[in-house]
């Protein structure tokens, strides 16, 4: 099965995972870092 654009699906897929998981990352850490510069961090 291949997407619109002649990849793979399974390569989009894991791309968009990646992507994800990036971005995930990136807001996870940034919210550690906004929540330690808080008074009232829990």
């Amino acid at each position: 099965m291949r997407t619109s654009n002649g990849k793979p699906l399974g390569w989009s897929l894991m791309r968009f995972c990646t992507d994800v998981g990036t971005l995930t990352g990136s807001f996870y850490l940034g919210f550690e870092e906004l929540s330690d510069m808080l008074p009232c961090s829990y």
